[in-house]
């Protein structure tokens, strides 16, 4: 019968130390692992916060400004509904300063009960607002104006103009029809005095997303609008993406995508035409 072959202790005391140093080390990594995604998860939370509000306040500002100005054209004694393309341009230099003062500012505009518009607008080349206006070389402002003719049917023209507010070219537009009663922002600012705003859609121009901040002219049958472009807010969340593989999307109240930092279908909200009434 042989002898049984006995484990030296100190093997014992080894694979106990062996055991522990593996449980703990595994400890170690487990509390690492953890430790570290808190802190991940807290700075990118604390990131996102600052780029929401970082959003939030651009376009606040944004909103402000344009806010302003329709307050004080509103307040003007310079419009009129039954004013003429001649009686109007008298006036382009108070519209011009007052977008080439505000940045995000894309136009400011004028509509009357009559159906009459005036609309002042900062060149931006893009592939739509060339197909849509096909503007002359060194245009840096549009004009659009519709009015009643001598037969009190309406006709609209554009006008283009350099930096130096230098009339390039004048175009009467027959097909143009733009009537502002129908918009949201028009029905919106019924009350004098009351400044309203719409919520993020398509402009009819240029297929911009922005939002409109409109009131009623105190002095004359129409309301003043301005629109405030919001499509930089791609830029804004490019640069604020953690990662490579991280994406951050903006969406508003009704969960429609407004600006995400990819190449997304947007929503689909283009232009504010009033819906339909049910008699």
């Amino acid at each position: 019968m042989k002898p049984s072959r006995t484990i030296p202790f100190y093997l014992h005391i080894a694979s106990l130390f062996i055991g522990l140093l593996v449980v703990f080390s595994a400890l170690i990594l487990w509390y690492q692992y953890h430790a570290s995604t808190r802190l991940l998860l807290s700075t990118t939370d604390n990131h996102y916060r600052n780029v929401a509000l970082e959003t939030a306040n651009e376009m606040e500002q944004a909103y402000h400004s344009g806010a302003l100005l329709v307050e004080l054209l509103a307040n003007q004694r310079i419009n009129h509904a039954d004013d003429t393309l001649t009686q109007r341009l008298t006036h382009l230099t108070f519209y011009i300063t007052a977008l080439r003062n505000s940045p995000k500012l894309t136009a400011l505009y004028t509509g009357y009960d009559n159906g009459s518009f005036f609309l002042v607008r900062r060149y931006t080349p893009s592939a739509e607002i060339i197909r849509q206006f096909d503007p002359p070389p060194d245009t840096a402002w549009i004009v659009q104006s519709q009015s009643a003719n001598s037969a009190g049917k309406m006709s609209g023209d554009y006008l283009f103009y350099n930096a130096d507010l230098m009339l390039l070219q004048q175009r009467s537009v027959e097909a143009y029809r733009f009537d502002p009663r129908l918009r949201n922002w028009y029905q919106l600012a019924q009350q004098a005095g009351k400044l309203s705003s719409t919520s993020p859609y398509r402009f009819a121009s240029g297929g911009l997303l922005g939002i409109t901040v409109a009131t009623r002219m105190m002095y004359a049958p129409g309301v003043v609008g301005s629109d405030i472009q919001i499509d930089g807010l791609e830029r804004l969340l490019q640069a604020a993406r953690v990662t490579p593989n991280s994406h951050l999307a903006l969406l508003n109240a009704q969960g429609q995508l407004l600006a995400s930092d990819v190449d997304l279908p947007t929503m689909d909200m283009t232009y504010d035409v009033a819906p339909p009434r049910l008699a």
